[in-house]
């Protein structure tokens, strides 16, 4: 039996145990002062969040509650000289602060930061020094930001070795130099959509291939030429080139470095011609749009029957010929989007 003393000791320590699990967010949030209109939270079992959303702060607070989740948006911060909120960070959001530069290595305390958003604010220029110390970052957004050209290794492998999702949409780029991506090699997602690119951004690689890229997203822009490239993108399975300015497809210009391209996407470019052998070396090819355009015909040899499954056509000028009656007869066979294809 167990003595009086004893059993009062171990209601007591279970208490403890009990409200050290429910207090853990008082103490962290507590034991610090917050900027005015700046918030601290933690749920139970959910990691601390700092919010200073609309905070009327022109700089970084120096000191805050090590949080793994810190989002400082809608302020007026326009320079970022230093980032001293250490390793607990994981998740930091800094978007439409009126960010005109980023002082160099300003993150390196960051040493577990794995995603860093500064969509919507004022960068004119990038640089690889700007994102020393993150080592482990996987996502990095720059969306809205008028980067206007990216620079020769801009982004350094060295430097993000780990960088997985890359996000330049509506950054009103006219000019990607060759090299500016090319070295990160786990490089998974990248996104130069919106912009105003007038050449394909990755036609020459000076380094090692985007091995490991699965999707690029180059749609709207004013791209209105595709010619095969030095870059391999073995991995590559969705491709979009819609909402450009190219008129015609030649032959084999996918050739052996796309050969695992699985989506290909070119609505909306004002096509008129796509040669027979345009796809020969997509053999993986289950996706292809290239409905909104402005194509009169197109040989049944272009597309490889034996894996596609989607093949969108619509919202085209199609003659009403016995040349395009392929157009009508693989309807009955295949999984076929050719609603208006033929008039």
């Amino acid at each position: 039996m167990i003595p009086d003393i004893t059993r009062c000791y171990l209601v007591l320590v279970t208490l403890i145990i009990h409200l050290s699990r429910h207090v853990t967010c008082d103490v962290i949030c507590t034991n610090y002062t917050l900027p005015s209109r700046c918030t601290c939270s933690d749920g139970e079992g959910q990691p601390t969040k700092v919010t200073c959303v609309d905070a009327g702060l022109t700089s970084l607070p120096p000191v805050l509650p090590p949080a793994v989740d810190l989002v400082i948006e809608n302020n007026t911060i326009d320079v970022i000289a230093h980032v001293s909120y250490g390793p607990t960070v994981r998740y930091l959001y800094l978007n439409r602060n009126k960010i005109q530069l980023i002082r160099n290595g300003a993150f390196r305390n960051l040493t577990n930061l794995e995603t860093l958003s500064l969509a919507s604010n004022e960068l004119t220029s990038l640089r690889q020094e700007t994102f020393f110390g993150l080592n482990i970052l996987k996502t990095l957004i720059l969306v809205g930001n008028p980067v206007y050209v990216l620079r020769v290794d801009t982004f350094d492998g060295n430097v993000l070795p780990r960088l997985e999702n890359l996000d330049l949409d509506n950054c009103n780029l006219f000019e990607v130099e060759d090299g500016a991506v090319d070295g990160l090699p786990n490089l998974m997602f990248l996104t130069l959509s919106n912009n105003r690119l007038r050449r394909h951004p990755l036609l020459g690689c000076t380094r090692s291939s985007l091995t490991s890229l699965t999707t690029f997203d180059v749609s709207h822009n004013e791209i209105s030429e595709i010619r095969r490239g030095s870059c391999r993108l073995p991995s590559l399975r969705n491709l979009n080139f819609s909402n450009n300015n190219i008129r015609a497809l030649n032959a084999s210009f996918f050739g052996t470095s796309t050969t695992s391209l699985g989506a290909l996407y070119l609505r909306n470019n004002g096509l008129t011609f796509v040669d027979v052998d345009a796809f020969k070396g997509c053999r993986n090819l289950t996706v292809l749009d290239i409905s909104h355009n402005r194509l009169t015909s197109l040989d049944n040899r272009t597309i490889q029957w034996g894996q596609i499954k989607s093949v969108i056509v619509g919202e085209n000028p199609w003659h009403c010929d016995c040349g395009n009656m392929w157009l009508i007869e693989e309807n009955a066979v295949k999984e076929y989007n050719a609603d208006d294809a033929v008039r």
